[in-house]
Order: C-alpha cells, then structure tokens, then sequence
C-alpha cells in the first residue's frame, strides 16, 4: 500500500500539478500581504483607477495570445521536432500583436476620459505588460512535456521582484501611476528568464515559419474570439460599473473579485496538467480519455462548491479582515461572486475536449451569446442593484456559457451531457474501472 501511494505521489502529473499549485499559493500568498497593503493604500477610488485599467489590458489578452495555449500544447505533443518553428513563430505573432494594441488601449482610454492624464499614464506603462506576455509561449512547451516546475519557479521570482518592487513605493509613498508599471515589471522578468532557460533546456533554435504560422492561426482564431467574448462578460462589467457609478464602485468590486480568484489557481493548474494526458488518452483510448474529463470536472465541481460555501458565508468578516472598514460594501458582491469561479473553470476544462474534438469553430458562438446575455443583464442589473447586480451577471452568464450555450448547436450539445453526468456523479455507476 505504501509503495502505491509513493508511486502516485511521483507520477508526472502529480508532480506537475503540485509545482503549479506551489506557484499560485506563493503568489497568493504575497498578495494576500503586498496585494492587500496596496489596496488599503491606494483606498477604493485609486484601486478603481488600476483594475478600470486592468479591464483595458483584459480585453486585449485573447488577442495577443491569438487563442494558441491549447492549439501549442497540442503541436508540443504532436510535433516536438518542430519545437524550435512552434516558439519562434509563435512569440513573433504575439509581439507584434501586442504592440498594436499597447498603442490602441493608450488611445482609447485617453479619448474615453476626456484626457485625465493620471488614467493615460497608468494605461501606459500596465500596457508594456502585453509586449513582454508574449514569450509566455515557452512556458506551454514546459507544460506539454509535465515540466512545469521550471516554469513555476520562474514566476515565482517575477512575482517576488513585483512585489519588492510595490513595497518600495509603499515605503516611498508613491502616486497610482508608479503602481501601474508593476505587473509590466512581472511581465519583463519572467520573459527574460523563460528565454535563457529555453537556450538551455532546448537544442532546437527558434525559427520564424510562416507556413506554420498561418496553420496555427487556422486553428485558434476560434478562440481568440472566444476568449474577447469571455473577456467581455468577465470585466466589461468593471468599465460599465466606471461609466454608471465611479472609480470608487469600481475599487470595491474588484476587491471582492479579487478574493474571487485567489482560490481560482487550484483547478488552474488541475486542468494544465491534465490537458497534455487527456489529449494523448484521446489518440490510444476513448474510453479513458471520456472518464479522465469526467474525472477533471467532477474534481473542479466539488471543489469549487465547498470553497464557495465556505466564503459566503463568511464574507463580510473575510472582507473587514482583508481590506478595511473602507471596503465593506465589496462583503455582498463577494458573497455572490464566489460562485462564477466553479463554473468558469469549468469552461476552461471544456477547452480540451473542444481541441480534442476539433469543435474549436463553435466556441466563438456560445461564448459570443454568453457576452450578449452578460452586458444586457448588466445595463438593467446595474443600475437596479450596483455592483451586487454586477456580480449576479457575472454568475448567471457564467452557468449560462457553461450548461445551456453548447446546446443551441447540434455538434456540441453531446459536451453538456458529459459535463452534467460528470456534475451529478452518474458516470460512476457506469463506467467500469479502469
């Protein structure tokens, strides 16, 4: 028994997944000291200014990314000949991209503000961040080959530098703006560092193919749209809370969000690990691989329940102990909003059968009605309940992408029957061990 559970604990995919969890609680972690000092600093309206912003830099990250994790973990596995032509191809497309847009945020946010100068400042230097976002690619060929332990310390050093760096301007009193540049600072390191370990770790030089490039593309257009969708009902719900309310609003409904998504990391790292595994199941055995996904969101399912339970009901003493008696009004939005997070990841999961499947076309339609639904039910909830409507939004459109979207399409509704057997558990009276 003991030489059993030893030689689970050693399997790739426990491993990988543990070095995962690892980063995400150590960037937890700091955040729940620096991320939290800095927002009791700021005070809401500041701490609005930067997650309004941020909601900027959300809306141009699917596409920078051109919506490769998956279609790249897949090709990792597929062709890791070609490694050297995936990477190089890949970081190119995504740079340019993201120069583009760094100039295109900057413009907008200046010209939807009448100006404000503070707002223009903080808009530049968060956007850096896109430039150097784009050599996270190296960090899909470490995850398709379970080695994610590489990249996981990397992060864990950019993030260390960020947050030396916020406690400096703490220490130094500092205005917004020199906040502003801190996750671009994240970004620079971990990109730097993933380009000397990747000189190291791989013999193939990186290569532009426009061949392959364009092929890439074929593949993930799908998801750049959908991922702008997600985006879409995932913060464009802080850009209206902004234009109805004020940056104040803004400030104490991210906080709630932020409590939000510190739980997120866990299913996170589940699905990166097991996405590489699956997809070999898919090509050796169906069987196995249908109860592997199954096996995937049942874990996420449960999980995410027990965790959202538990800060609902303790919402209102987590936020008084967190932020302050100046975030209180964030207890509510945070009582709800916990409850997005199991179904959106979820639909992260949902990814893996969608490449597996090569449905990827259908993705940009439910999604798409998932961002209809999200800001008309925020345009009347908003207004009726602030930002407590906001988070009921987010939740019911996050149930709605997940359940009831795939089912508008003949193609896709065979996924909500798996994803609802894996849910309520009936797979187990049917799937023989395996």
């Amino acid at each position: 028994m003991r030489d059993k559970i030893l030689h689970f604990l050693k399997h790739p995919f426990i491993l990988n997944t543990n070095w995962l969890v690892a980063e995400r609680v150590f960037q937890m972690a700091i955040s729940l000291v620096v991320g939290l000092w800095v927002a009791r600093y700021l005070g809401p309206s500041d701490y609005g200014i930067i997650n309004y912003v941020a909601a900027f830099i959300s809306f141009a990250l699917p596409i920078c990314s051109l919506g490769l994790e998956g279609v790249l973990v897949k090709r990792f596995v597929d062709t890791p000949q070609d490694t050297g032509k995936i990477i190089g191809t890949a970081v190119l497309f995504e740079f340019v991209t993201a120069v583009i847009l760094s100039i295109a945020i900057c413009v907008v946010v200046n010209l939807t503000n009448a100006g404000d100068k503070v707002k223009t400042a903080v808009a530049f230097w968060s956007s850096i961040n896109l430039l150097f976002k784009s050599f996270e690619v190296i960090e899909f060929w470490y995850q398709s080959k379970l080695r994610s332990k590489i990249s996981s310390i990397v992060k864990m050093i950019g993030y260390l530098c960020m947050s030396a760096y916020r406690v400096i301007l703490l220490l130094l009193g500092k205005s917004v703006v020199w906040f502003a540049f801190a996750t671009s600072l994240d970004a620079i390191i971990i990109a730097v560092l993933l380009l000397v370990l990747y000189r190291k770790h791989s013999a193939q030089r990186m290569q532009i193919d426009w061949d392959c490039g364009l092929g890439m593309l074929k593949e993930s257009y799908h998801f750049i749209l959908s991922g702008l969708m997600v985006v879409i009902y995932s913060q464009m719900d802080k850009i209206m809370i902004q234009y109805m309310l004020d940056d104040a609003q803004v400030g104490l409904y991210s906080a709630a969000y932020a409590i939000c998504n510190l739980w997120l990391f866990i299913p996170g790292a589940l699905i990166k690990s097991a996405q590489p595994i699956i997809m070999k199941h898919k090509n050796q055995n169906e069987e196995l691989y249908l109860l592997r996904l199954k096996q995937l969101y049942a874990g996420i399912f449960v999980l995410g329940i027990g965790v959202s339970l538990f800060v609902s009901v303790l919402a209102k003493p987590i936020i008084a102990l967190l932020y302050g008696a100046a975030y209180a009004g964030a207890a509510v939005p945070l009582a709800i909003g916990i409850w997005y997070g199991t179904f959106a990841q979820l639909g992260s999961a949902r990814g893996i059968w969608i490449l597996c499947e090569k449905k990827n076309r259908f993705t940009k339609y439910y999604v798409a009605w998932g961002a209809v639904v999200n800001l008309i039910l925020n345009w009347f909830f908003i207004r009726a309940w602030g930002i407590e409507g906001a988070a009921i939004a987010t939740l019911i459109t996050q149930i709605f992408v997940s359940f009831f979207a795939p089912l508008f399409f003949k193609e896709t509704r065979e996924h909500t029957r798996i994803l609802w057997n894996a849910v309520t558990f009936t797979w187990l009276k049917k799937e023989k061990k395996i």
